[in-house]
């Protein structure tokens, strides 16, 4: 296996990891504080793995720039934008029109739009209502990180930093903002703009960090996990955690890239799991749209109750979504496969 494929192999792995934590911390979140015997540092085990998963829609961030800048090839504006419009609006809109149609209870024009607009129609959409803002800023971060890579990653670090900060002290009743901009805040570009940076930059620089993380693996991955527990432990003495963003995930973040990449180095010695990788990350996408229906299914049919009930609705959300998102994509290609030899 090439270098070059065991680089994509590893961060196909980061990303697939990332997915099944979004699924995880919806699937934890309504059991954080349920009676169990079950404990971790005197809390709940949802809740540690509720909160040591916090990492994955920053993450998600930051492996979305890093696959930008490794598949751009110099195309123009419009054409950079065409092809990300085939790959994200339109999946964005059918899945957005699919969960509005599931809890429409009355219809408006106006809040359709709304819906559309901020991703309300599930709560995992905003991040793809962020992500579609950065997708539009990517070339001039490109740019300038080509040009001015120092200068551009502190100006994202500072912006992000701030919006993170001012959204974190809300919680100790400190408003550095207006209140009623918070439900909007986490739908911009701006809390995730560091993040996405960083991924574009890591990727120009790969060949420089990629000896240096394998060279550490085992520093980086023990390091990742005493930062997990830390992370855990802060969330509890604090009370924030229904945050996913806090100051702490700047450091958090990262590393538990570095530590997912080395990881993804390893499985990419073995034959079985490159193809599961594979799979899952090809998939990876629509698997993230389609969870919260199967989520939603298991809790309205089945009573799942401790922490066994949430490892249960945790692995057939995760099995049902793959399967969901199998079929899903066999109809749309079939469909296309029709559309083109009609023509």
């Amino acid at each position: 296996m090439s270098k070059q494929r065991e680089r994509v192999l590893a961060l196909d792995f980061v990303r697939v990891v990332s997915m099944l934590s979004v699924i995880l911390l919806h699937t934890s979140s309504a059991y954080i504080f349920s009676d169990t015997r079950v404990t971790f540092f005197g809390q709940p085990f949802a809740f540690a793995i509720n909160q040591g998963v916090r990492y994955c829609v920053p993450l998600f961030f930051l492996v979305s720039g890093l696959s930008l800048e490794l598949s751009y090839r110099g195309q123009s504006y419009a054409g950079f934008l065409k092809k990300r419009a085939n790959k994200i609006i339109l999946p964005y809109l059918f899945w957005t029109g699919l969960y509005y149609w599931h809890g429409l209870e009355s219809f408006s024009l106006g809040e359709l739009l709304k819906t559309v607009l901020l991703g309300k129609a599930a709560p995992h959409l905003y991040f793809i209502v962020a992500l579609l803002q950065l997708y539009f800023l990517f070339l001039p971060l490109h740019r300038a990180l080509e040009k001015k890579p120092m200068l551009t990653l502190s100006v994202s670090l500072i912006l992000s930093f701030f919006l993170q900060w001012a959204m974190y002290l809300m919680v100790f009743q400190v408003n550095l903002l207006p209140l009623e901009l918070r439900p909007y805040l986490v739908k911009t570009l701006f809390p995730w703009l560091f993040c996405f940076a960083l991924g574009i930059y890591l990727a120009k620089t790969r060949e420089i960090w990629r000896p240096i993380v394998l060279r550490y693996q085992t520093i980086l991955i023990s390091s990742t996990v005493v930062f997990a527990l830390f992370y855990i432990i802060d969330s509890a003495a604090t009370g924030s955690y229904d945050l996913s963003v806090k100051p702490i995930l700047f450091l958090y973040v990262p590393l538990t890239f570095f530590a997912l990449y080395a990881l993804g180095e390893m499985a990419s010695r073995v034959a079985l799991l490159v193809r599961g990788i594979d799979g899952l990350a090809h998939h990876s996408m629509t698997i993230f749209f389609c969870h919260i229906f199967v989520l939603e299914y298991f809790r309205e049919h089945y009573l799942l109750r401790g922490t066994s009930g949430m490892l249960l609705l945790s692995v057939l959300t995760i099995l049902v979504s793959i399967v969901v998102a199998l079929l899903f994509e066999f109809v749309v290609t079939n469909a296309k496969k029709l559309l083109r030899s009609s023509r």
